[in-house]
Parts: structure tokens; sequence; C-alpha cells
């Protein structure tokens, strides 16, 4: 069986659906049950390699020009001084553009989907973090009908809340036809019994509910010999959906042998709050370099956003290391609490709470209690088994050969 992989993210050194994928692949043993498998990466940083060979894996190198940073260009600009403007060019209209799916986006991939011929592939998966993959191979099914198109689906589209309430219309017919068109849609068990209650039977008995692959347990090392009590968060904040200054203040009250630090992309302004509140900033890392500084922590910090719909992805990487985990939730009905009830050293604390001294103690004395504690891999792996690469890997697979 050949199977392609199609993302849109920067593979297979860093993103969210990066790591899912990588799991799927070499965690799960995928890899060895398939006859090739290959990963069209859409990336956001422009490389002259078409194709290349990454752990026997190949992967076929796609770039969206509109999401090239500035600094690159200049670069660009000096060997492909055309490029570089048309590039640029549509990087303003994303920036005008106010639909939830850039046409000129799903346009580029879909050549790429041709460029390498997608069709001759037995399943093609498309991993649903962004709606232009979706919409690329959903126009590409149309015009290759014989194609079998598995949707993997790990954010919402028609109740994501990122988007402004203008775009509903066209992400509900979006949504409606995408489902119809795809064979398969795997997705999450929150947004399956979202989707029951919206669309008719023929659609939700092509859905299959599937957690994240991030469950890996690691061998907890000895207790690490830091000169503080490292507390991180990993990931990216943006907007008003992951609000990170409810947890500035609660670590402000902690006692100064703990320290929160963060791994991830910010806006600038954000810069600067982090060094009012002490807060050690590292940056966006890769995914090897994000483990290595999750390995090296102590308290490993969750700061939750506003969509009941979205479980965190990391938060299953955070329960793969053992570690006490620290959870902020926006309200009393996040979706992490059921996930973190199976888990024996975590704090959960809600920003609706109105005794906020008294969640900062709580912070506190779990920290001091808990950060040399560890759950062992055996137990992670018993209580989350289902979250693991391997479970959800062969899932997969038989996903796949009921199309074939």
């Amino acid at each position: 069986m050949r199977i392609l992989f199609l993302l849109e993210d920067d593979f297979p050194e860093t993103g969210a659906c990066t790591c899912l994928i990588n799991n799927i692949i070499f965690c799960g043993g995928l890899q060895k049950k398939a006859e090739a498998i290959e990963v069209l990466a859409i990336k956001s940083k422009y490389t002259p390699l078409k194709k290349e060979t990454i752990n026997s894996v190949t992967v076929h190198n796609g770039v969206l020009m509109s999401k090239v940073s500035n600094q690159q260009y200049k670069k660009i600009f000096m060997k492909h001084p055309v490029k570089a403007l048309m590039g640029f060019a549509e990087k303003i209209f994303l920036k005008l553009d106010k639909k939830a799916i850039n046409i000129r986006s799903s346009h580029s991939i879909e050549k790429d989907l041709k460029r390498i011929s997608a069709e001759d592939f037995d399943v093609v998966v498309a991993v649903m973090g962004r709606f232009e993959v979706a919409s690329a191979i959903m126009n590409y099914k149309i015009k290759h009908p014989k194609v079998k198109v598995v949707l993997y689906q790990v954010d919402p589209c028609l109740s994501n809340d990122f988007f402004d309430s203008s775009t509903y219309k066209e992400r509900l017919d979006f949504e409606k036809k995408l489902y119809e068109i795809s064979d398969r849609i795997i997705t999450t068990p929150v947004l399956l019994e979202e989707s029951k209650q919206i669309y008719p039977q023929k659609i939700t008995d092509k859905m299959v509910s599937m957690e994240f692959p991030n469950v890996v347990p690691v061998k907890a090392s000895d207790i690490n010999k830091n000169d503080f009590i490292r507390c991180l968060f990993t990931g990216n904040i943006y907007g008003n959906f992951r609000n990170p200054q409810y947890t500035l203040r609660l670590f402000d009250k902690s006692e100064s042998s703990i320290k929160l630090e963060v791994i991830g992309s910010v806006k600038p302004e954000l810069k600067k709050e982090f060094e009012l509140h002490n807060v050690l900033y590292h940056g966006p890392k890769s995914l090897d370099e994000t483990r290595k500084e999750l390995l090296s922590a102590d308290i490993l910090v969750n700061i939750g956003n506003k969509m009941l719909n979205q479980v965190p992805s990391k938060l299953f990487e955070y329960i793969s290391y053992g570690k006490p985990i620290v959870n902020v939730c926006k309200n009393r009905n996040c979706p992490t609490l059921p996930y973190l009830a199976k888990y024996p050293y975590a704090l959960n604390l809600f920003e609706e709470e109105e005794n906020f001294e008294e969640q900062a103690k709580k912070l506190n004395s779990f920290i001091l209690e808990n950060y040399q504690k560890r759950m062992l891999p055996d137990e992670t792996t018993k209580a989350f088994e289902t979250c693991t690469p391997q479970y959800c890997a062969n899932q997969m697979l038989e996903i796949f050969k009921s199309l074939t």
C-alpha cells in the first residue's frame, strides 16, 4: 500500500501536525506496514529542494510564498527576484482576504498534488490543521474521483472560534462538501460528537474517532538538578484564544525558586510582558530541541484556550514525560479535564475562579510538593493506551485497508 500524507507544516522539523505524523509513521510502526509512505509538506519557508529522503520517507517540499517571512524574502530576492515579488504580492492579498479559506493558497497546494501525481497513491491522507489543505484535496478529488481521500481532522472548521462569525456560512458549505467527498474522516472524539448533532448519518458513518497519537512514554531520568524549579510551557500564544495573563499573575505569586519558561512563537508585545513577569522566553524551537527542554523541565504547564471542542495535542506529549502538569483552564468545561482525571500528578486551575489568592497558593504548594514526582512509563501506557502511536497507527491502517 502506497500512502501519501499531505500537511501544511515544516515537516519534519516543527509543527503540531508534524508531531502527529512523525509519531504515526515512526513510533507507531506504520512505516514498516506499508509498501511506501511519502509526505507532501507545504512549508512556510522557502527551500530549493523539491524532493528529499528523510528516515527512508520521501518528502516532497512545497511552499506557500504568502507565508514566507519578510527576512527570507530578502534572501530569495537576490536569486529569484520575480518569484520573491510575486510571493510578496500574495502575502499582501492574504492579509486583505477576509474569507476562511484562501483560494490562492488552495490552488498552490493543488498544483503540488498534481506535480507529484497524487492519484497514483492508494490513499491520500490530508491533515486538516489548515483549511487550505482540505480545500486542495477536495478540488483534486473532484478532478480525480478514483483517488481515495482520508481527511485527518485535527482542528474544527465549522465551530472554529478563531474565525469571524461572518464566515460561518462559508465554513458550513465547505465542511459539508468536504465531508461528502471524503472517503473516510478521522477526527477527535469531541468533534465526532459535535458532527452527530449537525450532519446526517450518511456522513457520520464515514467518521472515525481517534485520539491524538502523542503519548510516547519517556523513561524519566534522575531528578533534574536545576538551579531553580523549571516550569515549562511549549506552544504558540496568539490572540485572545490563549491569553497567558492569568497564568503570569499566578506565577508572580510563587516562590523565587520557581521559574516559568516559554518556548514558542508569540507577538512582540508579549515578549515585553514576559520580561516584566520574570519569565524566561526561549523563542520557537524545533521538535527535537523542544523535547530536550521538556526532558530537563520539572513541571509542564498548559495554558488553555477558550475553545471547548479542541484538546491541545501538546497535552498528550506532556503526559509522555510523566512529570507534574499544571493545567490553567479558561472555564470548568475544559476538554482537557477528562484526560487529566486519569493522571496522578495534575493540578487544574480555573480562570473563572473568584478566589485568585487561593489558586496562587494551590499552584505554589503543588509545585513544591510534586516537582520531583514521576509517572512510570508502563503506568502511562496502560492509562492512555488509545493515545499511543502504536494504537492509532493500527487504527489508521485498518481504515486504509477498508478502502482498498
